[in-house]
């Protein structure tokens, strides 16, 4: 008997769900090893850097236009020169946070500048095997570096589409 190979728009949606859901399996394991590696440089920088006293040579809000061409908005971040001292050696380097597109955190990052003008103290840590590489202690109105929280939750995301998209994706497949 002659298999039925009418092409049934319904089982075609449910794989497309079931690979949608496989991939966003794929995706929260990424994201889990992003979270993994944050926390294990986290735990690093706080246990193994040392603090130093810097000094901010300048610091401003830095505009950034993503696909200014289509109308992508501003993004905002600081970014901050400053000059410290390791190892009797001197150093200058910049000093740079993550972006958002948030005006309240061109407010906060507004004030912050206008609060470490020229000659402020930061403290910050640095890496004894790069000294050039630098995380601040002082707070600041954004974070320095993305957090092992964020990718935990980007991966709890990613699961639960996963969640959702791989058993509605085998029930549309199952012939009725």
């Amino acid at each position: 008997m002659p298999a039925d190979n009418k092409f049934n728009p319904r089982g075609a949606l449910g794989g497309i769900f079931i690979l949608v859901g496989f991939f966003s399996i794929f995706c929260a394991a990424l994201m889990l090893l992003a979270a993994g590696w944050r926390t294990y440089r986290e735990h690093t920088i706080a246990s193994r850097w040392i603090d130093t006293r810097a000094v901010v040579r300048n610091c401003r809000l830095d505009l950034y236009h993503p696909f200014s061409r289509d109308g992508g908005g501003t993004t905002y971040s600081l970014a901050c020169r400053i000059a410290y001292q390791f190892d009797a050696l001197p150093y200058e380097n910049d000093l740079h946070t993550t972006s958002n597109r948030s005006q309240l955190v061109a407010v906060a990052i507004n004030e912050w500048v206008a609060q470490h003008r020229s000659g402020a103290d930061l403290i910050v840590k640095v890496n004894p095997r790069d000294p050039r590489e630098i995380a601040a202690v002082t707070a600041l109105p954004i974070e320095q570096f993305n957090t092992s929280g964020e990718a935990a939750v980007a991966a709890l995301a990613f699961a639960l589409g996963a969640l959702v998209c791989v058993p509605l994706g085998r029930r549309m497949v199952r012939p009725k």
